[in-house]
């Protein structure tokens, strides 16, 4: 539902539209502001999706399921030697009574890492991680333990996050320059579309290249304004989150504009001549 109208909701509303053409114009935010919610779910997505996962030594990811009388009490987790910087990931859930389905991903690969289950009594069961077979299955006094899908030496996680760290890269140094030429590309581009809309008033004829440019500026604007006038009126909203798919549209105008400019610039014997009396109808 909208929000109702107030006249206080204009001045708001202007300053937010240019603060948005001005982020449009010279990509001034090139990341979007961070997630604001549950702190668990973020960190499990991190972890899903590698963000925070770099796997800076050989790894080793395995699969299991617990059986236990007391599968609500248990918890399942890794322990490395005092003093060290390792990377670990435990995913466990409770499939049906009495049973766990469990992952784990981890860079703890030595004889002194352990793979650790302990209940809400104090009990604990640990096994060294090397000793993790597929297929094995153990009986301890918390339940038994069976493991599948055992991969050691599992370079894939790092490889992925080297391509994801080149890709990231590569898109800040695309966005460096944009924020270098933005400005010029949308100064021309401004006095482009001036010289067009300018060139349609003295001939009076739409060209198809200005009629685009037109189009896609108002898509532009549509969006900035509406955005605006939520960031007035209910939340922050004129941000890269939001102004995100006006990128691409700002460069095809800017694109449009400067190249729809060049043929009127040579033709300006034109102009002159349709400012004498040789002007055309906008329609026939």
């Amino acid at each position: 539902m909208a929000p109702p109208f107030r006249w206080d909701y204009i001045g708001p509303t202007a300053s937010g539209f240019l603060r948005g053409l001005h982020y449009l114009a010279s990509f001034a935010v090139l990341q979007p502001d961070y997630s604001r919610g549950d702190v668990n779910a973020l960190q499990k997505f991190e972890w899903l999706t590698y963000a925070r996962t770099y796997a800076r030594a050989p790894t080793i990811s395995f699969s299991g399921r617990i059986f236990s009388s007391d599968a609500d009490a248990l918890q399942l987790g890794v322990q490395s030697p005092p003093g060290t910087d390792i990377l670990s990931r435990i995913e466990q859930a409770k499939v049906i009574p009495k049973f766990i389905d469990f992952h784990v991903w981890t860079e703890c690969t030595r004889p002194d890492c352990f793979l650790t289950l302990y209940n809400s009594a104090g009990q604990i069961w640990r096994m060294a991680i090397p000793e993790v077979l597929d297929g094995r299955s153990i009986d301890t006094d918390l339940g038994t333990i069976s493991f599948t899908g055992l991969h050691r030496d599992g370079w894939v996680a790092g490889a992925l996050v080297t391509a994801i760290t080149k890709r990231i890269r590569v898109a800040q140094t695309i966005g460096q320059i944009y924020q270098k030429i933005g400005p010029l590309l949308a100064g021309l581009a401004a006095l482009a579309y001036a010289g067009l809309l300018a060139e349609a008033l003295l001939r009076r004829m739409l060209r198809p290249e200005f009629l685009l440019a037109t189009v896609l500026l108002l898509m532009i604007g549509t969006r900035v304004v509406l955005l605006a006038y939520i960031d007035a009126s209910a939340m922050p909203a004129v941000d890269f989150g939001y102004l995100s798919p006006l990128y691409p549209l700002g460069l095809a105008f800017c694109g449009v504009s400067i190249v729809a400019a060049l043929p009127p610039i040579s033709g300006l014997r034109e102009v002159r001549r349709s400012i004498r009396g040789h002007a055309r109808p906008f329609l026939r």
